[in-house]
């Protein structure tokens, strides 16, 4: 039989860092404080935007699921769901042709990432 205890015990190491890396996370938003008692509100509401594409298909299915989960607040009116239409890429590059204010999102969204590119982004309006 294979030895696995070191290849284990690396693992095991690793994924210490990463909890503990996440606990400080959530330890350093809970001293910032100023939190949203969401229990002390009289609604909920989640707003659904499905955006283009499959969006709305996924979207979809995802408020379906949300909404089975969360059945009893709903029917007691603690929840609502709120459909947020328009935010389609057609939408944004008409308000970006009516001379909005509009920053690039491909850019920002593959440094998240850890990417660069030379790709022109769609734009973005400015809320």
């Amino acid at each position: 039989m294979i030895d696995y205890k070191e290849d284990l015990d690396l693992a095991c190491e690793k994924f210490r860092k990463i909890l503990e890396a996440q606990l400080k996370r959530v330890e350093d938003m809970k001293a910032q404080g100023g939190f949203l008692d969401y229990a002390a509100l009289p609604t909920i509401k989640i707003g659904v935007c499905g955006g283009d594409g499959i969006g709305p298909i996924i979207s979809a299915e995802a408020e379906r699921v949300l909404a089975f989960m969360l059945d009893d607040l709903v029917k007691a009116g603690k929840v609502e769901f709120r459909t947020i239409d328009g935010l389609t890429i057609e939408n944004r590059i008409a308000k970006n042709n009516n001379g909005a204010k509009t920053r690039p999102i491909g850019p920002i969204i593959l440094k998240i990432i850890g990417k660069t590119t030379k790709i022109k982004p769609v734009p973005s309006v400015i809320s």
